[in-house]
């Protein structure tokens, strides 16, 4: 009985480890045609969707009046090391974060990153650049192919690659150096449809592949994920751009972002020393078909400065989370003025589109045509509202405070020394509005650098209070003087931001 019993454990034991050989051998098997079927699908996504995707190759030609001989086997960047667009891009970076408005505009690095070719001198004393490459999209069945500003600049001459090796003549219709966006031109019929996306529902994580073309001409594809929605590299002076997990070569802008779904989603920016990133096609798309129409771009515009809501500038706000932007000025006749917009309105969505920061309400505004009435949803000293906005069309137009004041007083408070605004000082400062006192120093490690706050900046109000002399300055800090943290509205450099000082 003892020997049956043992011999029945065993067979049972037999008959698991069977078991879980076996079903480890079909899990094995089910991977393997899982990876099969993944590797295929790219496969499917290179060859169908790879066809609205174009190499491009750019030749720009530079007259030298400077032209010395001595230079003719060296590179350009052997002869100018350094380049104006790379001190540009150095200082923009490292300009303060949170003072930004409506009409901040960053300088584009389009160029300061890519390794210099070879340099060709020809009997006209003339550089010129044979290397520049990149890829295009196919935007309709006329030949209008969108590719980035960065690839068409200053270009004479330019080639489009089809997926099968068709290479055709292309010119430039319009760009829009704003975004980043270029249209150029081919004369081609049948050329393949191309089945776009909605980049407004993406989120982070999702997978992706790039389409684009090679040095020569040849189709490549990557892999990668979306990590990131709603970033600013400054790039561009609009961006509100995905941030892509791929691997950023040189050549690569212009490519097609593919989802899984096999429909494109965006395309990607030059310059890969910055980093991955793309503009959402449904940007690209709206751009492209306003340079098409009209050869060139219109951007609403609202007439406010704005700044990024910090955890501190959020409590003092009374806000239970960040969200939003915070208006810290509103220019004079300007549609904000106009429909009743205010300083210290929290802007939390537009056209019930939430508000993410301040990079993304620009470019969502400028999204809108001039005349376009959006419904702004604000928070006003701690209420929802709407307000129903007409936006006009943004121009340079001079935007000017009032006149100087006189008088001089000084006061020290949280190792900051104000002073009234003399005419003066406003001169010299470049300062031209009387409002507000002006901060004469500032001492080093206190609560006011700490802050932020820096000579030469003026505070304008106290926990809202306007301020236009010392006087009032020193009964507005009497006030809150028991405060864990006060809220100022300082002027830097022109530019109008909020901040909290402990």
């Amino acid at each position: 009985m003892k020997t049956n019993v043992s011999q029945t454990r065993s067979i049972v034991l037999i008959c698991v480890l069977a078991f879980g050989i076996f079903q480890h051998a079909a899990s094995a098997a089910d991977e393997r045609q899982t990876l099969q079927a993944l590797s295929k699908s790219f496969t499917v996504l290179a060859q169908e969707v790879g066809a609205a995707v174009v190499g491009i190759e750019t030749e720009r030609s530079v007259k030298d009046k400077d032209w010395n001989p001595r230079f003719e086997h060296f590179e350009r960047r052997d002869v100018f090391p350094f380049r104006p667009e790379e001190f540009r891009r150095w200082f923009d970076r490292n300009a303060d974060p949170d003072e930004k408005s409506e009409d901040h505009f960053s300088f584009p690095d389009q160029y300061g990153e890519r390794q210099a070719p070879p340099v060709i001198v020809t009997p006209e004393h003339q550089f010129i650049d044979n290397n520049n490459f990149g890829s295009g999209i196919l935007f309709d069945e006329q030949g209008h192919i969108v590719t980035v500003t960065d690839l068409t600049n200053n270009s004479e001459r330019i080639a489009i690659t089809l997926q099968d090796g068709t290479r055709l003549d292309a010119k430039i219709v319009a760009s829009d150096k704003a975004t980043g966006i270029s249209v150029l031109k081919v004369d081609a019929d049948g050329l393949p449809t191309t089945n776009f996306g909605d980049s407004d529902d993406i989120v982070i994580g999702e997978l992706m592949v790039a389409l684009g073309h090679t040095a020569n001409q040849e189709p490549t594809i990557s892999l990668g994920m979306i990590s990131g929605v709603g970033r600013n590299p400054r790039m561009a002076d609009y961006e509100n751009w995905l941030a892509i997990d791929v691997n950023p070569r040189p050549g690569t802008g212009g490519s097609a972002i593919v989802s899984a779904e096999g429909t494109i989603i965006g395309m990607t920016a030059g310059n890969p020393s910055a980093g991955a990133f793309a503009i959402p096609i449904n940007t690209v798309r709206q751009i492209a078909t306003e340079l098409i129409e009209h050869g060139k771009v219109t951007r609403g515009w609202l007439g406010v400065s704005i700044q990024d809501i910090g955890p501190d500038l959020a409590e003092k706000l009374g806000l239970d989370k960040l969200m939003g932007v915070l208006i810290n000025r509103v220019f004079d006749n300007t549609p904000a003025a106009e429909f009743g917009l205010q300083r210290g309105d929290v802007i939390t969505a537009i056209n019930a589109e939430i508000i993410k920061g301040v990079n993304h309400l620009r470019a969502a505004v400028a999204m809108y045509k001039p005349m376009t009435t959006i419904s702004i949803s604000i928070l006003r000293d701690g209420q929802a509202q709407d307000i129903a906005v007409t936006l006009s069309e943004r121009s340079a137009q001079a935007l000017r405070p009032v006149k100087d004041s006189e008088g001089h007083m000084e006061l020290v408070w949280k190792g900051l020394t104000v002073q009234n605004l003399t005419a003066d000082l406003a001169e010299k400062l470049g300062h031209t509005a009387d409002e507000g006192v002006l901060i004469a120093n500032v001492a080093p490690d206190s609560a006011a650098a700490k802050a932020g706050v820096r000579k030469g900046d003026l505070i304008l109000e106290v926990e809202s209070q306007p301020i236009h002399n010392v006087a009032e300055f020193k009964a507005a800090v009497e006030k809150v003087m028991g405060e864990a943290k006060i809220l100022l509205l300082v002027k830097h450099e022109g530019q109008v931001r909020y901040i909290t000082i402990k």
